[in-house]
């Protein structure tokens, strides 16, 4: 991740924000209606949404832009007087890191995990899926989806949208 924001070399703040803006706004048109008709229910059932994700946050807060979310999690940019920071360390949110930060944002809440849902892709959303008691793989990468199989979780296989 370090070397990814290393290409912005000391850009200031508000040109790395409207990259992300920009990336963010050609995947948004991606995002699949199945799932964002899955959101829209949790939400009408009253359930308390998260977007937790190891992309950086102006991507995610860029993609979701008209996606109604509770809260959104991600990998913060370090910046130093409104320019990327090269001495700060990237707070990347990953594997186990996902569950600590949903448990702190979550600390004064009563959660009822048995009933929560966690949507994953790749196996590094493990331990998010395995917090709950309804997970389930999205398009999962070839290790997440042999273990939903064992586990027998919930698989939903949507078509891929090509770029090319």
């Amino acid at each position: 991740m370090r070397s990814y924001i290393s290409a912005f070399g000391s850009s200031p703040k508000i040109e790395i924000e409207q990259f992300f803006s920009q990336i963010g706004g050609i995947m948004s048109e991606n995002l699949r209606e199945p799932m964002l008709h899955r959101l829209e229910q949790h939400q009408k059932d009253g359930f308390y949404t998260m977007l937790v994700s190891g992309a950086y946050e102006p991507l995610l807060y860029s993609v979701t832009k008209n996606v109604n979310f509770d809260c959104i999690i991600g990998s913060s940019i370090p910046y130093h007087d409104e320019k990327l920071s090269k001495t700060s360390s990237v707070n990347y949110i990953y594997g186990e890191r996902k569950t600590e930060y949903i448990n702190a944002h979550l600390s004064n809440a009563d959660v009822d995990w048995q009933n929560s849902f966690a949507y994953g892709d790749s196996y590094s959303d493990l331990n998010v899926l395995e917090l709950v008691g309804n997970p389930v793989a999205v398009n999962p990468e070839p290790r997440l989806l042999e273990l939903a199989q064992d586990k027998k979780w919930e698989i939903i296989k949507e078509p891929t949208v090509s770029l090319v």
